[in-house]
């Protein structure tokens, strides 16, 4: 857990950084794609999921795993939950949108590949979880990841 921590702040902190450099954020042209930095965006999102699999399976996932089953866990947290992964989702899909504006690609595609992986992220932990005995797939969690990643 702590280190999905540390990786929501890693996040906020980059997406803090980003914002403020707002002027390299505004390339549009395709062909002012820089190489170096979107290897850099590429390879710092592979190594932000591949750690963030490593954190869910270690924390969640390992052990016992059954039937893909729905659940719906609304009332625990009274929809906090929901929050959280609408959140999420947005920041991932900011951070990683941007970050690819960064690297000169135009910046509705960049956006739409932010949003993409977002969601394509937050799904798979969703199905993972869907095959946890005490877990299962949310809706609601999906519903509230997809409209974080293109909010």
């Amino acid at each position: 857990m702590k280190s999905l921590h540390i990786a929501v702040i890693v996040l906020i902190t980059f997406h803090t950084a980003q914002a403020q450099s707002q002027d390299t954020l505004m390339k549009t042209s395709a062909s002012d794609i820089i190489p170096w930095r979107l290897g850099i965006v590429i390879g710092g999102t592979a190594t932000f999921i591949v750690a963030a699999h490593v954190q869910s399976y270690n924390s969640w996932w390992k052990g016992d795993r059954g039937a893909f089953h729905l659940s719906v866990d609304d009332a625990p947290s009274l929809g906090a939950d929901k929050c959280g992964h609408f959140l999420f989702s947005y920041y991932v899909s900011d951070v990683i949108g941007n970050s690819v504006i960064w690297s000169g690609v135009e910046r509705n595609k960049a956006l739409l590949y932010g949003g993409l992986v977002s969601l394509a992220f937050q799904s798979y932990v969703e199905i993972e979880d869907g095959f946890h005995p005490e877990l299962g797939f949310s809706i609601g969690d999906a519903v509230a990841n997809g409209v974080g990643a293109f909010f």
